[in-house]
């Protein structure tokens, strides 16, 4: 796939985590993406690193981070300063996920006790822990 001057629609290809047209006008419209270069015949063009700077924001939103707070961390302007916030906002958000992790396990322990260990809990929890790890390998592997 060519990784210069793609539209909108090449873009969130490229992308991919379900991203659409309508979500990166809005990532415009909220300044979180750039207004991009358009084409003689108006249509907006984009590069490879409005591919990674989408990523990383699809990345941060399936960590559930909220839209305002993408904004915070991105909007710095030296990439080791956004680098340096991102890992500490990650850090505090792994925090919370964690807290999170064991009151939930707290209550998967007291649902097996009363359902009992079968084979359809743990498939269950394997399923959860795999779509939990994947968005944060994604977002570790483009930091």
């Amino acid at each position: 796939m060519k990784t210069q001057n793609l539209t909108i629609k090449e873009l969130t290809e490229a992308v991919g985590g379900g991203i659409t047209p309508r979500m990166v006008r809005h990532y415009h419209t909220l300044g979180l993406l750039p207004q991009p270069q358009r084409s003689a015949s108006n249509y907006r063009l984009y590069g490879q690193r409005e591919v990674q700077h989408l990523k990383r924001i699809v990345a941060l939103k399936q960590q559930g981070f909220q839209l305002s707070h993408v904004q915070q961390l991105l909007k710095n302007d030296s990439e080791t300063d956004v680098e340096q916030t991102l890992i500490t906002q990650l850090q505090q958000h792994y925090h919370t996920v964690i807290q999170q992790l064991a009151r939930l396990r707290q209550t998967a322990a007291a649902l097996e006790g009363v359902l009992g260990r079968d084979r359809n809990c743990q498939t269950i929890q394997a399923e959860a822990l795999a779509q939990w790890v994947r968005p944060l390998l994604d977002l570790v592997g483009q930091a």
